[in-house]
């Protein structure tokens, strides 16, 4: 059955549990990537660490740089990004606190490892929904890289990082993937939002306002490889 979105914890450190590997230069993902059946030990943050309980959730994975560094320096590699269902336990405190710097430790039994692109059959078509919000910052830095049918918009300003994901489909814009956290809460997901003529309209005055429509390449085409961690 399809659903309107799948609603994503996006603050776990992957990284963390393959720490060696995820510094080599070119790495297979298969090896990077956690394995079905087996448990790992992970940590939350903030918002996510305080209101996480023990159940079974959808994570989100990024190859080790974009973890690290944010989409920033290789914004393609949120192709190679990845939906971890798991089943969370509850573990120890890292950090406790009111979400604020908050971090908590899991234990996690993977159920599945599937690209995040290949929910998309999965979600149904949503018009009319508003994403002006994400817009509405007083951004200090505003990236926007375009490659395909794809266009990702970065929005940063000092309590906020937004990115959003778009694929074009001849005259047809659908955001399909947003990941942004306000001060210490988490909004990640995975949806298919058809934008109006009025919202295309404004995404397209956007660019050229701000000017910083980038066209980028992605080195390491290969699906099944991806770029260690460089330290920025």
């Amino acid at each position: 059955m399809n659903r309107n979105k799948i609603e994503l914890l996006a603050s776990a450190n992957w990284s963390r549990t393959n720490w060696d590997l995820s510094w080599e230069s070119i790495i297979k993902l298969d090896e990077l990537l956690p394995r079905v059946g087996e448990k790992y030990q992970i940590s939350l943050q903030d918002s996510e660490a305080q209101y996480t309980k023990n159940g079974r959730y959808y994570l989100l994975w990024f190859p080790p740089h974009s973890e690290l560094n944010t989409l920033y320096e290789r914004p393609t590699e949120v192709l190679k990004s990845y939906v971890i269902e798991a089943e969370l336990s509850q573990g120890e405190w890292i950090k406790e606190g009111h979400s604020f710097r908050a971090e908590r430790s899991f234990s996690t039994t993977i159920i599945s490892v599937r690209r995040v692109l290949e929910y998309l059959p999965e979600i149904q078509v949503i018009q009319g929904q508003k994403i002006s919000q994400y817009f509405e910052c007083h951004p200090y830095r505003t990236e926007f890289f375009k490659w395909d049918n794809f266009c990702l918009f970065i929005v940063e300003d000092q309590y906020q990082h937004t990115e959003l994901l778009f694929n074009i489909d001849q005259e047809n814009y659908y955001l399909i993937f947003v990941n942004d956290w306000l001060s210490y809460s988490y909004d990640s997901y995975i949806c298919k939002y058809l934008l109006d003529a009025q919202q295309i309209a404004f995404l397209k005055k956007y660019m050229i306002e701000s000017n910083k429509l980038t066209s980028y390449t992605d080195d390491l085409e290969e699906e099944y490889l991806v770029q260690g961690a460089l330290y920025m």
